[in-house]
């Protein structure tokens, strides 16, 4: 009789100690369920009842994931933009333009280091940049280029051409005229030359005629 209790007693006990079908369920995908649509959770793992065939068992439950939100089209730069539409860009440097002055009636041409060249009637000159004159007299009579406030005097002398450097150190408008009597329309051998900063210079040259 004591045999037979000491059985029952630990039938009880063994029966008490295991784990519900519903316990298990929540530690294991596939493991049975009852209700399908609950949810239940194994770990970090998210596990919803379903119903597969004849059976219900647990699943994971599958996260979708959202999307990133897409810049706004005004807040993408154009691929096909140009960077700037400043024609100056197009300019490399006024370190190496070379001016050609023809007289009569004085003219300027500019010859950058891209091989352009631009035209003027007024002679704009970068502060302290080294320039490259050429002048060249086709007449027979010489002339006179003359810039007094810039201290520069040069003859053009008949079928030659002269060669001179030259940098104006400071900012300013400044009258040039020929300072030689070269006879009939000597008095429109006048011209103006402007000394203005690097920046404006380029802006000028942008804007001259090729």
């Amino acid at each position: 009789m004591k045999r037979i209790s000491l059985s029952i007693i630990t039938a009880c006990l063994v029966l008490v100690l295991l784990p519900t079908p519903s316990a298990l369920a929540t530690n294991s995908v596939g493991g049975a369920c009852k209700k399908v649509g609950s949810l239940s959770k194994s770990g970090s793992t998210a596990l919803i009842c379903a119903k597969v065939g004849k059976k219900t068992i647990w699943k994971k439950v599958l996260r979708t994931q959202t999307p990133a939100p897409q810049a706004s089209a005004s807040a993408t730069p154009s691929a096909s933009a140009s960077p700037s539409s400043n024609p100056v860009a197009t300019i490399k440097s006024s370190g190496d333009v070379k001016i050609d002055v023809a007289s009569w009636s004085y003219s300027f041409v500019y010859s950058l280091d891209d091989k352009s060249k631009r035209t003027s009637e007024v002679l704009y000159i970068p502060q302290g940049k080294i320039l490259h004159f050429t002048l060249t007299n086709s007449a027979d009579t010489s002339h006179g280029f003359w810039i007094p406030g810039l201290a520069l005097d040069k003859e053009a002398v008949p079928g030659e051409s002269a060669h001179f450097d030259f940098t104006a150190d400071k900012l300013g408008s400044f009258p040039g005229l020929c300072n030689i009597l070269c006879g009939r329309g000597h008095a429109g051998m006048a011209f103006t030359a402007q000394v203005v900063s690097e920046e404006e210079f380029l802006k000028k040259l942008s804007t001259m005629s090729r």
